[in-house]
Formats: C-alpha cells, structure tokens, sequence
C-alpha cells in the first residue's frame, strides 16, 4: 500500500516541533540551573534571596538568546510566571510582554495564547483590568481554536470568572469558573492542587453573588482537598484560608473567621513574606474580622501595618491600596475615632470619583 503524500509532510513537521519543544524546555532548564547557582554565596560573594538570584540570570537573557527568539520567549514567560508568583507583578509584566513581542515575530500563536493568560493574570494584580481581560479573553479563544484542554486553557477561563466577578456578571462568572473546575478534573494526571484553586476562586464569585452557603461549601471543599492531598502547608493553602474566613465573616461568624485568618496569615508569613502583596491582603481581611470580633486595638494596629506595606507596593489609586483605606476606615470607627475615619474615607471616595468608577471589592 502507498501512503498519502502528506503522510511524510506531517511526520516531519511532528518531528521539528518535537525538537523545537526540546529545544525549548533544555532552555529553561539551563535558565533555572542560573538562577540556582546565581543563589550561592560564592557566585554573587554573598547571601542572596531568591529575587536577588532571578534578577542576576535575568539580566542575562537576552544575550545569551540573541538568534533565538522562540526560546527567549520561553525563557521570558517561565520567568513571568516565577515573578507572578514572588508578587513582583510590574517585573513580571515587563517580562511577559517582551515574551508575547517575541513569539509574536515568528507567528507561534500557541505559545503566544500562554503567554497572554499569564500576562491576562499579572495585569489582574496590576489593577488593568481592562487589559487583563482583552488578554484573557484572547488567550481563551485562540486556545479554544487549537482544541487546547489544558491548564493553560483553565487558567485563563478562570481569569475571566474573576474579572466579570467584578463587574457583577456572577451569572457568567459562575459558568466559567465551574467549566474551568470540570476541565481541571478532567485533565489526565492533573493537580489537585488546581482543582482546590478553581473551587476557591469560585468562592469569591458565589460570595458577590449573595449565595453565601454557597460560597461556604465551595471553600470548604477546596480546603478539603488540599488537605486530603497533604498540602496544608503553603501560599495557596494560606490563600483558601482567607477565603474561607471572608465567607464566615459575611455569615456573621467573626470569631471563627479570626481562627482561619490567623492560621492564613500564618502561613503567608511564612510562604510568601513581607514583600509580597497577597500577605497583606490576608492582613487586612484578618484586621476587619479582629474588629469585628470586639479585638478592636489588635485590628486596628494590623490594619495600619498592612496599609503601611501596601503604600510600599502599589502606587496611589490602585485598588488593593483603597481597600486597605477602606478597613483602616472601618477599625478607626470601631475604634471610637470617628473624624479619622470620615477624613480617611472621604479620600477614598474621592479617589474612586475621580476614577470614574465604583469597586465592589471595597464594600
């Protein structure tokens, strides 16, 4: 039997994307190798942090991938995504975007739709939120094309429900963030660890939505599988935590929530340190269920401690820094110091008139 002329045509372009994907994949291992060695005491002649140890290989990158642009995107979105995770969301940003410019050269819309729903998640943290959902959106439909069932895929569906989660689209939020859990689920080998995420994201979404038994179960259920998996120790588990604690703080359940809130900051203490802004965001729920619960001097003096970080991190406007404004707003009323809290929120609603918009996050 003669085989079809495409039938050669199609095997050796399976063959070069398979040693472009190797090429690919020994190109990160050689930059986490850097950043590795750049962490011991005798490359830099001194102790240095993880950042530290990123920032010295990354200055590196585009030299040492000069005529490779398609490995220096890979290289960039691995990075992107180690700096999303250290907090270091402009770095990432910045990284993410030259990523995109480059996979873009050589018309790699694959690698491309990756890149897009890590910069989709980065421009989140950022406060872009129109831009992150233009990225989302992007990435979920040119993934969508490329028959694609993935995490990448689920990432960015999930990125999209917490977007129309803010502008009150709960109906649509749901739908998404359930088909991202059932697309998690279904990925063969998958991580529990995602599937724990994607029902704790979805906490948030049934919250906004007012079904807060709802919201309970969902977090509840996410902090059940990590805990049946034995993954109680670490950013995320910190993350559902907070999480669970805002849904029991809705209920009316403060002093339970206090419980979590402790045990979540804790942890983010402990996995995601000073500089990360996610540690202070649990600070600052933690500091409205300790006023809340009548532990009004502790609440008060955790609410200005996360804000003082917070104003470290994010520049005026940003909506993580009007939340924290917000419930140190709250604690000084609960603390008795009414024209304090008056002249602190007046500047928030200012704020938000002067951007033209509401945030529900803030409520």
């Amino acid at each position: 039997t003669v085989a079809p002329s495409w039938q050669p045509a199609r095997a050796e372009r399976a063959r070069a994307d398979a040693e472009l994907r190797l090429g690919e994949a020994r190109a990160i291992q050689s930059f986490l190798l850097d950043v590795v060695r750049s962490a011991r005491p005798f490359q830099l002649g001194r102790d240095v942090t993880v950042r530290e140890a990123i920032a010295d290989a990354e200055q590196r990158i585009a030299a040492s991938f000069a005529d490779r642009p398609r490995r220096e995107a890979s290289v960039r979105h691995t990075l992107g995504d180690t700096l999303n995770h250290l907090g270091e969301w402009q770095r990432a940003a910045d990284n993410l975007r030259r990523a995109l410019a480059l996979c873009e050269e050589p018309q790699d819309a694959g690698l491309a739709a990756r890149v897009r729903c890590s910069l989709g998640r980065t421009l989140f943290e950022l406060g872009d939120y129109e831009e992150s959902e233009r990225m989302a959106s992007a990435a979920a439909q040119a993934l969508r094309a490329e028959g694609a069932a993935d995490t990448a895929l689920a990432s960015a569906l999930l990125n999209l429900a917490s977007l129309l989660e803010r502008r009150g689209s709960f109906g649509r939020a749901e739908r998404l963030g359930r088909e991202a859990i059932a697309m998690f689920e279904s990925i063969e080998g998958g991580n529990p660890e995602h599937v724990a995420i994607a029902h704790s994201n979805l906490t948030g979404v049934l919250r906004g939505a007012g079904d807060i038994d709802g919201a309970r179960r969902s977090a509840e259920h996410a902090i059940a599988i990590m805990r049946r998996h034995g993954r109680t120790d670490g950013a995320n588990f910190a993350r559902m935590c907070n999480q669970l604690a805002r849904t029991l703080s809705t209920q009316g359940h403060h002093r339970e929530a206090v419980v979590w809130g402790r045990q979540a900051l804790e942890l983010a203490d402990e996995h995601l340190g000073p500089e990360h802004g996610d540690r202070h965001l649990i600070a600052t729920t933690l500091a409205e269920d300790l006023c809340s619960a009548g532990e009004v001097d502790e609440g008060l003096a955790l609410a200005r401690s996360a804000l003082a970080a917070r104003r470290s991190l994010f520049d005026p406007g940003h909506p993580h820094l009007l939340h924290g404004e917000t419930i140190l707003g709250r604690a000084l009323l609960a603390a008795g110091r009414a024209e304090q809290a008056r002249q602190l929120l007046d500047r928030v609603v200012t704020e938000l008139d002067e951007r033209g918009a509401s945030d529900d996050r803030l409520a």
